[in-house]
């Protein structure tokens, strides 16, 4: 479009040559506003169909549509979603993951990410973050027992097991168990 309405003044050489410009703009307000209202249109024509499909992993685009529209469902019964939660992280153990959130999870197990929390809030009593620590934590309990993890310290012990910091290791560890990681490991001896 700039193209052609610089012909009259690149190509033709005549004297008003501002007049691209002009038509330019003309032709990319109108073009915002049709992108505009036609996401709009977009957004309110969309139903939300249930993700869950174990063949194929949601879209984003049906990932974000299912989430603005279950957001408000108050759905009540989270079985189905609890029982995949489970089966996840102890099949394929995602808290190992140290970027691990809410999303991941819910494209994993194919349900909305409103739909997890709600569900790990009501179904384990308590957010996502503790919940995920609580594997983490039970996976360095493990770790700890097994004689075949004796060669790394406790640092590296926990950072294989999806904790960022050393701080937090330490305090979610204690928050979890009533004992530092130091203790915790004694008492194993």
């Amino acid at each position: 479009m700039l193209f052609l309405s610089s012909i009259s003044s690149n190509i033709l050489q005549l004297s008003d040559s501002f007049v691209y410009l002009e038509i330019f703009y003309v032709y990319l307000t109108l073009l915002i506003y049709f992108l505009s209202f036609q996401g709009y249109r977009a957004l309110l024509a969309t139903e939300a169909y249930p993700l869950r499909s174990s063949d194929h992993p949601p879209t984003l685009s049906q990932a974000i549509q299912t989430d603005l529209a279950d957001i408000s469902t108050g759905t009540e019964d989270f079985s189905a979603i609890q029982s995949a939660l489970i089966e996840i992280m102890q099949k394929q153990q995602l808290f190992l993951e140290p970027e691990l959130n809410i999303k991941h999870i819910a494209a994993a197990i194919g349900f909305p990410a409103a739909q997890v929390s709600a569900a790990i809030n009501a179904q384990f009593g308590m957010n996502f973050r503790s919940w995920v620590n609580g594997y983490r934590v039970e996976e360095v309990k493990k770790r700890l027992a097994d004689s075949s993890y004796k060669h790394l310290s406790l640092t590296g012990i926990a950072f294989d097991c999806g904790f960022n910091s050393e701080a937090s290791f330490y305090r979610i560890f204690k928050k979890h168990t009533g004992h530092s990681p130091k203790t915790y490991l004694q008492n194993l001896k």
